[in-house]
């Protein structure tokens, strides 16, 4: 599945990576830190952790993310079932959700993406110049 370019990303509004794993969240932080975006980057730990966010989102307290990064093997909460609820939300169908840190390869899981409204998928891959042209490909 590739991933979508944005449209017209406000540039004030954050990048958001959702993982439960804290050594993956702290990499995409840093590899974030190289891509130079002008979005803030904000590290969320489970999907139950943006479902709050976006229950602020919708109270006018926290600003809309740009782009969601979602883990698929997160605890409690899985990244398909997180992608379900956030579109599920009549004000949340249009955020462009990456179902993006994944090992499996399997055209299935791409496909269920896919239909359940992911605008991409990727494996994790946390190489400097693969992550930032990964994040730049939002933008251009």
């Amino acid at each position: 599945m590739v991933t979508q370019k944005i449209e017209n990303v406000d540039t004030t509004r954050p990048i958001v990576m959702v993982d439960d794993n804290e050594i993956d969240l702290e990499i995409g932080r840093r590899l974030y830190a190289f891509a130079n975006l002008e979005n803030p980057f904000m590290a969320l730990n489970s999907g139950h952790a943006l479902l709050d966010h976006l229950e602020k989102v919708e109270r006018d307290e926290e600003p809309c993310p740009a782009v969601v990064l979602l883990d698929v093997n997160m605890p409690q909460l899985n990244g398909f079932d997180t992608l379900k609820r956030v579109r599920q939300n009549e004000a949340f169908r249009e955020v462009p959700v990456v179902v993006m840190f994944t090992n499996s390869d399997n055209p299935l899981d791409m496909e269920r993406a896919a239909a359940m409204g992911a605008n991409g998928y990727r494996l994790k891959q946390f190489e400097v110049d693969s992550f930032v042209t990964f994040l730049h490909s939002f933008f251009e």
